[in-house]
């Protein structure tokens, strides 16, 4: 590699990079990129140097590889982007290339969508930056192609892809999650790592991998494991440091919520650590304080609205049948009953006296997981309440409530052993491509808890809802109908309400004898939208935001009708049906804006 200039005056002049990567908040990563191609530093970098590297001397020489561990929102695409294009266009090449032969700098992802944010970012420094602009032969979808004999190119991270290659530079985008060896796969972090490295035998060239930490296993793990530090390899350069040591402008605010909802993943995401393949899934302190001390149920009150969730059991194992009640009041998913029915039981009495509690509470729909989802459906709907099959798991359930808990949106029972299942529960992960799986220890139980989470979940959780389809037949008996859909969401303020169909006329807070959709969000705003019944002149409607903070979906949004319509749900789905011949579409949808 023959510098056409020092990567220190590309990095300082407006006219080659320094456009975008100047700017102060970057000179953390600055001097890392520095350092990894021997470049000296000032006392200053150097010291930055040593406390994301915990090494004293910067290297003297280009290293062989970089290896940037860092949390996320770090700048580390955009950093090795910038390195990309200086070391693509600002260096000459020629003297280890064969006649004919032309340079790679390859970017593996695990998918072409995950390595086009670095591409693009390359895309913009050869248009809008005039000297690099000069350097361009043709830009494609996948390749910047140069006159210099360079091409940069994105590839999906495989052992397959590198060969036949001679690369300048390999980068290794987002490797921390590369399936790992040890996880049965069949294209290996390491083995996609041992078949890139030949590439760049003959012209000497660096890979420089980037990667928020995950968990303590893979290629990312046992490089910083034997090389972070003194101890390391002189020609393996390993950095680590949380997210707001390479980024300081990130909103402080953002992080606190995020290490207050789930520090175990924060301290991942943002904390720039390591997480052990198994922890705990929640403190005792934790769950002690939102625990409603000396409260073992609470009764029904008129004018509240309750909501259910069970965890079925078959009753001649060893898991129990777990039903849990509540309701939401200010934002905060209160838990008021709390039933666990232990093994051995009859499934089918222990369904019919569940539904008499249920009707207590006021209650004709339960939802539960899809455990003999057929015979569920069935035994409850003999005892009068429809039972919905969840679309999460368990695991799933588990993982979207630990920002309740820890966040204190919710008010449980004071159940000893609702509470031991909770802080039993473990965290661990995926070896199948690292997601969080929670679930008990062997010969424990999380039936209750698993009936809370969901209860939690369905009350407060913050989940995208949508409910797809809404088909609406012409005519009717003129007696009034209801569809419930139970989407569990906390939407912020900027949320929207759409209604595609035919209809012309929106007013908040009116309606209409002929048709009208309505609902009330959180108590903090009601909205009526007025259908009138032209099919010839689809169009779609959007309702004015909410002009609230935080708003609430409480676990009910109710669609009404005047028209004599029976509804029929499917998950999100609702099919409306009547006496009418013809139909009408349209579809509402209550979730985040894109």
């Amino acid at each position: 590699m023959n510098k056409l200039i020092p990567l220190r005056t590309a990095l300082e002049s407006p006219d080659w990079l320094g456009s975008v990567l100047g700017a102060p908040s970057y000179a953390t990563v600055r001097s890392l990129l520095l350092a990894a191609l021997g470049e000296p530093l000032t006392a200053d970098e150097l010291a930055v140097f040593t406390k994301i590297t915990g090494r004293a001397e910067s290297p003297s020489e280009p290293v062989a590889e970089l290896w940037l561990v860092a949390g996320r929102r770090s700048g580390k695409t955009l950093a090795i982007a910038v390195l990309a294009a200086f070391l693509a266009g600002c260096c000459d090449h020629r003297s280890v290339l064969a006649p004919g032969e032309r340079g790679t700098v390859i970017i593996l992802a695990a998918n072409m969508s995950q390595g086009h944010p670095a591409l693009n970012i390359l895309k913009s420094i050869f248009t809008d930056i005039p000297r690099f602009a000069g350097l361009v032969d043709k830009i494609s979808f996948d390749t910047i192609s140069l006159l210099n004999r360079i091409d940069i190119r994105i590839r999906p991270a495989s052992w397959r892809t590198v060969r036949g290659l001679t690369a300048i530079a390999v980068i290794a985008e987002e490797c921390a999650v590369w399936l790992p060896e040890d996880g049965g796969s069949k294209n290996p972090d390491r083995q996609i790592l041992n078949a890139a490295r030949p590439a760049l035998a003959t012209t000497r060239g660096g890979l420089y991998a980037i990667g928020s930490p995950l968990f303590k296993r893979g290629e990312t793990w046992r490089t910083y494991q034997k090389h972070f530090g003194p101890k390391g390899s002189p020609a393996i350069l390993v950095a680590n440091a949380p997210t707001r040591v390479f980024n300081p402008v990130l909103d402080q605010a953002f992080l606190d919520r995020a290490f207050e909802e789930d520090p175990q993943s924060a301290a991942c995401e943002f904390g720039g650590e390591f997480r052990d393949d198994s922890a705990a899934y929640v403190t005792t302190e934790a769950v002690a304080a939102v625990i409603d001390t000396g409260t073992r149920e609470r009764a029904w009150r008129a004018g509240v609205h309750y909501t259910a969730h069970v965890d079925a059991a078959a009753g001649g194992g060893e898991d129990s049948f777990a039903l849990a009640i509540g309701h939401v009041e200010e934002g905060i998913g209160i838990l008021d009953c709390l039933i666990e029915r232990k093994p051995p039981f009859s499934p089918e009495g222990t369904i019919a006296e569940l539904c008499d509690i249920l009707a207590d509470y006021q209650i004709s729909r339960v939802c539960g997981d899809n455990y003999a989802n057929e015979f569920n459906q069935e035994q409850f709907r003999k005892n009068g309440v429809e039972y919905d099959k969840s679309d999460l798991s368990t695991s799933d359930y588990f993982i979207n409530f630990l920002s309740i808990l820890n966040s204190k949106r919710c008010l449980l029972l004071d159940n000893r052993r609702l509470a031991g299942q909770l802080t039993s529960l473990e965290r661990t992960s995926s070896r199948s491509g690292g997601k969080d799986v929670i679930k008990h220890p062997s010969g424990a139980h999380d039936d209750i808890a698993a009936a809370t989470a969901g209860l939690m979940v369905r009350l407060v959780g913050r989940r995208d809802w949508q409910l797809k389809s809404f088909h609406s037949p012409a005519g009717g008996g003129g007696r009034a109908s209801m569809v419930t859909i139970d989407p569990g969401t906390q939407l912020p303020a900027n949320v929207a309400q759409e209604v595609y169909g035919v209809g012309a006329g929106v007013k908040p807070g009116t309606s209409c004898p002929e048709a009208s959709a309505g609902g009330v969000l959180g108590g903090q705003f009601a909205w009526t939208h007025t259908q009138q019944w032209a099919p010839e002149k689809p169009e779609p409607v959007v309702l004015p935001a909410i002009p609230a903070a935080d708003v609430v979906i409480p676990p009910v949004v109710e669609i009404r009708s005047t028209f004599g319509l029976q509804g029929v749900r499917q998950g999100d789905v609702v099919t409306m049906k009547g006496d009418g011949e013809s139909e009408y579409h349209f579809k509402t949808r209550v979730g985040l804006p894109a």
